[in-house]
């Protein structure tokens, strides 16, 4: 198997719905996350149950080799 099939079956294994597309030569990728979003305000709120901040801007680091993986 030659890396850039690797890559896409990987790529089409390990990358939720919810992630911004990425392209088979791209191995990691930093999303920011809208403010009113979803996702955004459950990041803010877990943060803010230990640390008194003001959280201004969430980046998702989107990594298919890594993802599933904690």
């Amino acid at each position: 198997m030659d890396s850039s099939s690797l890559v896409n079956c990987v790529l089409s294994t390990h990358q939720p719905e919810s992630w911004d597309s990425m392209t088979a030569d791209t191995e990691v990728h930093l999303a920011e996350l809208y403010t009113l979003s979803n996702e955004f305000a459950s990041v803010r709120d877990k943060i803010q149950r230990t640390l008194t901040v003001d959280v201004s801007r969430v980046q998702r680091v989107q990594n298919p080799y890594i993802y599933g993986k904690l």
